[in-house]
């Protein structure tokens, strides 16, 4: 078995890769980054498999993590032993943050696929912010948006029909592509049908009906996980059909 150490390199060993590193402009780690010379304890770069887990819910708060590269999912496991996917994560991402508060992990966040992550420990991150007291700053205004994100699932699940929950979530998805500056209208999804499912709040046979029937209506062109929207417009107008304000991921 593959432990956390096995996966990462030193962040010296990669730090001109992290100088080249075409998420530089959305990390808001660069404080961190700019301010750590030689062997630190930030640890970045090699790829971890899918399936690994970054920490598991109940683990206490050690680091903070921004994905580099692939995509990772976050669930809460319940006392009967399901779990309920409540946030998926993209490159530039920071994860971690939901145990900022009390100091222990409310959740549990495992790769998707093959994952590239930077781990940022917190006694480095401490270390920056007294070169840079705005670090924190940056860290609490990404918390606040994760909330935000909270916020909109949880009315995406409370006032919107199964179809109009699908078509939502291709529109966050939509949205999250083209701020990393990729296409907004054709990519892959990372995550199964079973997490889409969990996240949306349905049965994985809703979810895999309505991208069938998306799809014979025109919204969309899936192959197995890449999907393609050939109108963006009509999508929205499948997710505002109950009436309700679209709240993006982004807030």
């Amino acid at each position: 078995m593959q432990t956390q150490e096995s996966n990462v390199v030193r962040f010296g060993q990669a730090a001109l890769r992290c100088a080249d590193c075409r998420l530089q402009r959305l990390c808001i780690m660069n404080t961190v980054a700019s301010h750590c010379v030689g062997e630190t304890g930030i640890k970045c770069g090699r790829p971890s498999p899918r399936g690994h887990h970054l920490f598991r819910q109940g683990e206490r708060l050690q680091a903070l993590y921004i994905v580099r590269s692939g995509s990772a999912k976050s669930y809460v496991s319940t006392p009967d032993g399901l779990e309920q996917v409540i946030r998926f994560h993209l490159p530039g991402d920071l994860i971690g943050v939901d145990a900022l508060g009390e100091g222990t992990h409310t959740s549990s966040t495992q790769a998707m696929e093959m994952i590239t992550v930077c781990r940022f420990p917190l006694d480095v991150i401490d270390d920056a912010a007294h070169h840079d007291p705005a670090l924190y700053a940056q860290i609490l205004k990404h918390a606040g948006r994760e909330i935000t994100k909270e916020h909109a699932r949880a009315v995406l699940l409370a006032q919107r029909g199964a179809d109009e929950r699908l078509a939502a979530f291709l529109l966050q998805m939509s949205e999250a592509y083209a701020h990393l500056g990729y296409s907004a209208v054709a990519f892959n999804l990372p995550m199964a049908r079973q997490d889409i499912a969990s996240y949306l709040a349905l049965a994985v046979e809703t979810v895999s009906r309505l991208f069938t029937n998306f799809q014979h209506e025109g919204l969309l062109e899936v192959d197995r996980r890449s999907i393609r929207i050939p109108s963006l417009e009509r999508l929205r107008a499948v997710a505002r059909a109950s009436g309700k304000p679209l709240l993006t991921a982004n807030g």
